[in-house]
């Protein structure tokens, strides 16, 4: 094998690792910030600790606020951390307040977007000329 071809092919055995290893970061930091989210809005943290509890975990989509009516016609919401062994729960009121906080940081990246966008070039965000 010529030498070009030989430095690309260890290029790309190095460089795919270290993409796959970037995005399961981006994912974990994604979770975890959520979560952040959901202690903030009032959802009580319950460590998986039974077979029971493990069978549950199990259920439910990872990383996902999924709703659950019981048999008494309210409304749970739950969201599955399966890396960490936790399941958080909460009400309607701690949901609700959970999609305002989302909503409230969406708009305020939006809005850091939109200044990034609108100065002139090569100017950095935050650092005075």
């Amino acid at each position: 094998m010529n030498p070009p071809r030989l430095l690309a092919l260890i290029s790309l055995l190095c460089a795919v690792p270290l993409l796959l290893t970037g995005c399961a970061l981006l994912k974990q930091g994604a979770a975890e910030a959520d979560e952040r989210r959901l202690l903030k809005a009032g959802f009580q943290e319950e460590k998986v600790t039974s077979f029971a509890d493990t069978e549950v975990l199990r259920q439910l989509p990872p990383n996902k606020v999924v709703s659950i009516e019981q048999s008494n016609q309210t409304v749970i919401y739950k969201y599955a951390d399966p890396a960490n062994g936790r399941i958080f729960v909460g009400n309607e009121e701690n949901f609700l307040k959970y999609k305002e906080i989302v909503a409230k940081e969406r708009a305020k990246n939006a809005a850091k977007m939109a200044e990034i966008g609108s100065m002139p070039p090569g100017r950095i965000p935050g650092m005075a000329r």
